[in-house]
């Protein structure tokens, strides 16, 4: 009986100890069909409790190649009024006066290709920049934020509420198992 309590306090203390639970992901598309600058994908981010995500990960495609990766807050090259990516997410969309997804920094990744990509907006204006390696950033399609769109997606793990819930449902399950062994 001992041994079955303690396995299911470990259960209990590994769902709760998780750091992906506050793992949340969202589905991306900007510009159309006839656009040569286009994608779609999912972001993953953790949430900085302040309405907005540091994204980790990004999949799907741009341009018609595959995503590779994220990179990392500070490494898309910049030229002459860009910054450097800091993969921050506003949502639900509250940066600056147009209420956009990014600042001007924005989200930067690699493609199949080895471009780099960044998404930014500047004055409510989406702007997708792309790089050859070792290049300088050259825009690329139109500057249009009527077709950039960001949705929440349903997340693949549980949030922290519902990891109490059944921590708390599990030991309660072992607390009248151990009563009724007991007795």
């Amino acid at each position: 009986m001992k041994r079955l309590s303690l396995t299911l306090c470990f259960f209990a203390l590994v769902a709760f100890a998780s750091n992906s639970a506050l793992a949340d992901s969202f589905n991306f598309s900007f510009g159309s069909s006839t656009d040569t600058f286009q994608g779609s994908g999912i972001l993953t981010g953790t949430s900085n409790g302040d309405g907005t995500f540091t994204l980790d990960s990004v999949t799907g495609t741009t341009a018609g190649q595959a995503i590779t990766g994220i990179l990392a807050p500070g490494t898309f090259p910049v030229g002459t009024f860009q910054v450097p990516n800091d993969n921050l997410l506003y949502f639900p969309p509250s940066f600056g006066f147009g209420n956009t997804y990014f600042d001007a920094a924005g989200l930067s990744y690699q493609l199949a290709d080895g471009r780099s990509v960044s998404l930014s907006f500047s004055d409510s204006v989406f702007i997708g920049t792309t790089v050859i390696l070792n290049g300088m950033p050259q825009s690329i399609g139109d500057s249009q934020t009527s077709l950039f769109s960001i949705t929440s997606a349903a997340s693949p793990v549980p949030e922290p509420s519902t990891l109490t819930l059944l921590g708390t449902g599990v030991l309660g399950m072992a607390g009248i198992i151990r009563r009724k062994f007991a007795a």
